[in-house]
């Protein structure tokens, strides 16, 4: 498990992490990651700089990319955390402005080791 550990990796160390945890992984081992989600423009502009230890945002897409090229199956990307606001945002505003400033704080990524691996 990384739990709100990747946003704070330059990435050339975060692709070295991504490939050791591909390597320690045993055949069917899952790896679930948990980052914030810069898809929100709230945390992406604002909530997510406000740790200084933060490096970049690290979009679901890229960091699917880089976990599929270290060898890994991504079976799940979740969106995670509503912001406490979002149930009084749709109603004043249109539904997609509402989540993208009140949506998922965080997402989730599970991916999996493949089980029979050729070399």
């Amino acid at each position: 498990t990384a739990f709100h550990i990747f946003g704070h990796l330059p990435f050339p160390i975060l692709a070295q992490w991504i490939m050791e945890i591909r390597r320690v992984l045993a055949p069917g081992g899952i790896l679930i990651v948990e980052t914030p989600n810069p898809e929100n423009l709230i945390v992406g502009a604002h909530t997510f700089h406000l740790d200084a230890t933060h490096t970049r945002p690290l979009p679901s897409g890229v960091l699917s990319i880089l976990v599929e090229t270290a060898g890994l199956a991504v079976t799940q990307l979740r969106p995670l955390h509503p912001h406490g606001d979002l149930a009084a945002a749709l109603k004043d505003l249109p539904e997609r402005t509402a989540y993208l400033l009140y949506g998922y704080q965080d997402y989730g990524l599970i991916a999996q080791r493949p089980v029979a691996e050729t070399l």
